[in-house]
C-alpha cells in the first residue's frame, strides 16, 4: 500500500546523502558530497561497460555505485589517507550503519541486497564498481591539479600503496589504473610531500 509519509520520510533521507562531504571539487572551493560522488561513480561505470563492452550487467552496476557509501549517511566519510585506527574504526561505524538502514527502511530489499553484495564483493559487478570507486578519485585529484594530494601531503608513492589490493579487483578498472600512473609519473608537482 502506497504512503506518503514513507516517500518522504525517503526524500528526506536523499537529502542526508548529499549532507556527506567529500573532497574538493575543481573550482577549488567547493566539496564534493555522496550524491555527486555516487552519480559520477555510477554514470562512469555505465560508460565503461558500454564503451567497452563489457560482460556486466548495467543496472546492477549502476545500482551498486548508486549505494556503494550509503552507509556513510550514518558513518560519515573518512578519506582513505586517514590513519590505520581510524580507518578499522570505520569500518566498525559502517557495519552499524548497515543495521542501521535495515531498521529504517525493512520492506526496501533491493537496496539491502545491493549494499550486502557490493560490502562482500560478491559479484563481478561489485569488484568493478569497488575498483572503480578508487580509480576515480584519482582520476579527479589529476583532475584538480593535485589539490588533495598536496594538502594531505600525499606521494605518489603513499597513493599506489593505499590502492594495493582495491583497483586489480577488477582486471579492466586495472587497465585504466596502469595507463592513469604513467601520466602520474609525468607530473610530479600534482603530489605532496610527506
Amino acid at each position: 500500500m502506497s504512503d506518503i509519509n514513507d516517500l518522504i520520510d525517503f526524500v528526506k533521507f536523499t537529502h542526508e546523502i548529499r549532507n556527506v562531504r567529500r573532497a574538493l571539487i575543481l573550482d577549488g572551493t567547493t566539496q564534493e558530497n555522496d550524491a555527486e560522488h555516487s552519480y559520477q561513480l555510477a554514470f562512469i561505470a555505465w560508460f565503461i561497460i558500454d564503451r567497452d563492452e563489457l560482460k556486466l550487467d548495467k543496472y546492477r552496476a549502476v545500482c551498486l555505485a548508486m549505494v556503494h557509501d550509503i552507509v556513510e549517511v550514518y558513518a560519515g566519510d573518512v578519506i582513505a589517507f586517514a590513519p590505520v585506527k581510524t580507518l578499522a574504526d570505520q569500518r566498525q561505524k559502517e557495519a552499524i550503519a548497515v543495521r542501521k538502514l535495515r531498521e529504517q527502511w525493512p520492506a526496501f530489499n533491493s537496496l539491502h541486497k545491493s549494499v550486502y553484495e557490493y560490502e562482500n564483493l560478491s559479484s563481478e559487478e561489485a569488484k568493478f564498481v569497488f575498483a572503480l570507486d578508487k580509480l576515480v578519485p584519482i582520476i579527479n585529484n589529476y583532475l584538480y591539479e593535485g589539490k588533495a594530494w598536496k594538502k594531505h601531503g600525499i606521494t605518489l608513492e603513499k597513493m599506489q600503496s593505499i590502492k594495493v589490493g582495491k583497483i586489480d579487483k577488477n582486471p579492466r578498472v586495472d587497465e585504466y589504473y596502469q595507463q592513469l600512473l604513467k601520466i602520474l609519473e609525468k607530473n610530479p608537482r600534482i603530489f605532496g610531500t610527506e
